[in-house]
């Protein structure tokens, strides 16, 4: 069911839903219509006909669908999302709280599931394994089987196709899969499999078993490919249980046979550097931190750093306004722990001691293949930016008891979604806290840390 916005439509006949009744709304409407070539109203290149809008207004529940179509409108690009079948990722921070509102969910959840399935389709053709994943996240706005089936007709035809031809290739014959291949193991594709939902179980246990026959086929043609292939199985979770263990066994198999430090890169990397950086005393630069001090100084003192415009001021507040109480049973909490993350997924840290004479020091490493960025705000309320490339370390020290940052991968978008908060306590110990982000092993923040093995 392809959503139209009515409100386009009032506002063109001068309609003010606000104070006129149906009754009246259709007579406008129905005067309109009578004028119009072929009995069709278009608006901004959008078609308007009699029956469609005439059904809208005669529904019992008129009044409130009205003023859910008015909180579509007052969204832009979430209008843009269901109208256009397009998504700006960049601004879907501005729309996705609409999920907790349960009714408007079950009322969008029709319209929503149409543009989803053809967004998606999109992303994976060519596949964009990263944006996929985020837009899987959106399945929140679907409330009902029937819904969440079409939603997901892309990607079952995407998958279906993938394994169709694993199951199609040899060892000899695999070279014309090649580029398909490459798309699953040069991109982070397993967050992507990692986000499809209870429903498509199935057809991902389908999709692990193909890929494992696959490699098995190969074993003797391309040991390096296996491994590879291998390196992204390993990466998903909640498969039926012998099939994850027989992954983990074959990995042990085909990581022996290229050697413990094989990389698909090691002819080109150069190498990484370890770089340590010292950022003695972030003045200003938290949310409860003193005013003293000039921007000028600040500026002089970080002048390598620059002014994000991608990162705005009211996206950043916004997420501390969400995050200042924080019930931390339901979030990740550690004490002086490595905390490994999933090197792609924008995290929102929370640093803080009861003790107000206390300050913050953290470390963030990089041990894994993409560069990141902290962004930080100054209490000139100006969001900058620290790079950490591959292999460098950069510790930040605050000087008060508080620090939050915004952390995300740097050739992404931060404000794609919300992030996931991290509550770090500092009420047990005050040592140095490490952030370690490798691209091998991952937090799953919402449930429990993975066991060692994984």
């Amino acid at each position: 069911m392809q959503y139209q916005s009515i409100i386009r439509l009032f506002n063109y006949c001068d309609i003010d839903c606000n104070t006129m009744d149906a009754g009246k709304i259709k007579k406008i409407l129905s005067a309109e219509f009578a004028i119009a070539p072929n009995g069709i109203v278009s608006v901004d290149n959008f078609d308007y006909t009699k029956n469609d809008i005439f059904l809208e207004l005669e529904g019992d529940d008129f009044e409130q669908r009205l003023r859910y179509h008015q909180l579509i409108w007052e969204h832009p690009y979430l209008l843009q999302c269901l109208e256009r079948n397009t998504v700006d990722f960049y601004n879907v921070y501005t729309w996705v709280k609409l999920q907790h509102d349960k009714q408007f969910v079950s009322f969008i959840s029709p319209y929503f599931a149409e543009s989803f399935d053809k967004i998606m389709r999109k992303l994976l053709n060519p596949a964009n394994f990263d944006d996929a994943g985020r837009w899987l996240r959106l399945l929140v706005f679907i409330d009902n089987p029937d819904d969440e089936d079409r939603a997901l007709s892309g990607i079952r035809i995407f998958i279906s196709e993938f394994i169709r031809l694993l199951k199609n290739s040899n060892d000899i014959t695999y070279h014309d899969i090649i580029p398909q291949l490459d798309g699953w193991i040069d991109q982070s594709s397993y967050l992507f499999i990692n986000e499809l939902p209870d429903s498509l179980y199935k057809l991902k246990d389908d999709l692990a078993r193909a890929m494992v026959n696959f490699t098995v086929k190969i074993q003797h043609a391309n040991k390096n490919l296996c491994y590879e292939i291998s390196s992204i199985l390993v990466r998903f979770y909640n498969l039926e249980p012998s099939l994850y263990e027989l992954i983990q066994d074959n990995h042990k198999i085909y990581k022996s046979k290229v050697g413990k430090d094989y990389s698909r890169q090691d002819s080109d990397s150069g190498g990484w550097k370890s770089i340590f950086i010292i950022i003695p005393v972030l003045i200003g630069i938290l949310r409860i931190c003193s005013h003293s001090g000039s921007s000028n100084s600040y500026n002089n003192t970080y002048s390598s750093f620059s002014e994000r415009k991608e990162i705005t001021l009211e996206y950043y507040e916004n997420l501390k306004e969400q995050f200042a109480v924080i019930d931390t049973s339901k979030y990740a909490g550690f004490i002086n722990k490595e905390m490994l993350l999933i090197h792609n997924m924008p995290y929102y840290m929370i640093f803080e001691s009861p003790n107000k004479k206390d300050s913050i020091c953290v470390n963030i490493v990089n041990n894994g293949s993409v560069p990141i960025t902290l962004y930080l705000e100054t209490s000139d309320e100006i969001i900058f930016d620290i790079g950490v490339t591959p292999g460098e370390k950069v510790s930040v020290k605050s000087s008060t008891n508080s620090l939050d940052m915004l952390l995300s991968n740097a050739g992404q978008s931060a404000m794609t979604l919300r992030p996931r908060p991290i509550y770090i306590s500092k009420e047990l110990d005050l040592e140095y806290h490490t952030i370690n982000l490798k691209e091998k092993r991952t937090l799953y923040l919402d449930d429990a840390v993975p066991d060692k093995e994984n």
